[in-house]
């Protein structure tokens, strides 16, 4: 019983850090929720609607580590590489605007045991 707190805890202190802790993150995940896109996409959006010139290796970074949490899906398609908003992405979206219960957002999180 105290393992599970003890983990329930971690889980729930993991969450607070990643995968969403940036506003970069959050806003890729909202802007480009319903369509493809690219690390230029990202590039332009950030820049058109923040008004702020961002390094490509910022953005390309927080593109990958968002594939490997699970919030982004990639592929190559020639010499781009393309990036889809997987529903673990869009659901973790939702948990953070707080439609949906941090209990219930913890027992989807790929990888967590079931309490």
């Amino acid at each position: 019983m105290l393992a599970d707190q003890v983990l329930k805890s971690k889980t729930k202190h993991e969450l607070n850090s990643k995968p969403f802790s940036s506003l970069l993150e959050c806003a890729i995940l909202e802007h480009f929720e319903t369509q493809s896109f690219s690390g230029f996409d990202a590039l332009t959006f950030v820049r058109d609607t923040f008004g702020v010139s961002m390094s490509e290796s910022t953005v390309y970074s927080t593109l990958y580590l968002m594939e490997r949490d699970g919030a982004l899906n990639g592929y190559t398609n020639g010499s781009k590489r393309i990036f889809n908003v997987t529903d673990w992405g869009k659901f973790s979206l939702e948990a953070l605007s707080l439609k949906v219960d941090i209990d219930t957002f913890i027992s989807k999180t790929p990888g967590t045991p079931s309490f």
